[in-house]
C-alpha cells in the first residue's frame, strides 16, 4: 500500500491490502460533532469500500465505519476487536459512481444521521464510542483521492476550504 500527497489531495493506494489513515481529535463521548470527508475513486474494484472511520479507539480495532463503492452502494458497521457487525448495507442512487462523494456523519449523543452527497441515507443509534479517532479508508484493489476531510460543529456547518486567489 501507499499513502502520499499529490497536488493537494490525500492518494491512497490499498493495492495489496486495506488501508487506513487517522487522526485523533479533541472530542468525547457527549459532543455535537461531524464527521465529513469527499473522496472519488480512481481505479482498481469498483465494487470494493471507502470511506470513513470514525469513534475509533487508540489501539484502532474498535470503531465505526460509513463506506460507499462504485456500485452505488454503501455500508455502514462496527467492528469491536473480531466483532463485526453490519448495521445497514444499501444502494443509493445518490452515490454518484467515478465521480466525487461526500460522506458526512452528524453524531448527536448515540443518535447518528449518515448523509451521503448532503443527502440523508440513514438514521441509527450507536451506543458506543470508542475513541477520539477519525480518518479515512480504503479496502484492497482501490486506489482512491482524498479531496477533504473535516470534523466540525454541526450547529456552524463545515468550513468552506476551497482556495480563492
Amino acid at each position: 500500500y501507499s499513502i502520499s500527497i499529490e497536488n493537494g489531495h490525500l492518494v491512497m493506494n490499498g493495492y495489496g491490502n486495506a488501508i487506513h489513515t487517522y487522526k485523533p481529535f479533541d472530542i468525547s463521548e457527549d459532543d455535537v460533532v461531524a464527521y465529513h470527508a469527499s473522496m472519488i475513486f480512481l481505479q482498481g474494484d469498483p465494487t470494493g469500500w471507502m470511506g470513513i472511520r470514525f469513534n475509533m479507539n487508540k489501539d484502532a480495532d474498535r470503531y465505526c465505519t460509513f463506506t460507499f463503492n462504485n456500485d452505488k452502494g454503501f455500508l455502514i458497521s462496527e467492528r469491536v476487536g473480531k466483532k463485526y457487525e453490519v448495521i445497514r448495507q444499501s444502494v443509493s442512487q445518490v452515490v454518484k459512481p467515478y465521480d466525487y462523494n461526500s460522506l458526512t456523519v452528524i453524531k448527536k449523543g448515540s443518535t447518528y444521521k449518515f448523509l451521503i452527497n448532503e443527502k440523508q441515507v440513514h438514521e441509527s443509534k450507536i451506543k458506543s464510542f470508542y475513541g477520539p479517532l477519525f480518518g479515512v479508508m480504503a479496502n484492497q484493489n482501490i486506489l482512491m483521492k482524498v479531496d477533504e476531510v473535516q470534523l466540525y460543529d454541526p450547529a456552524q456547518g463545515k468550513q468552506d476550504l476551497k482556495q480563492t486567489d
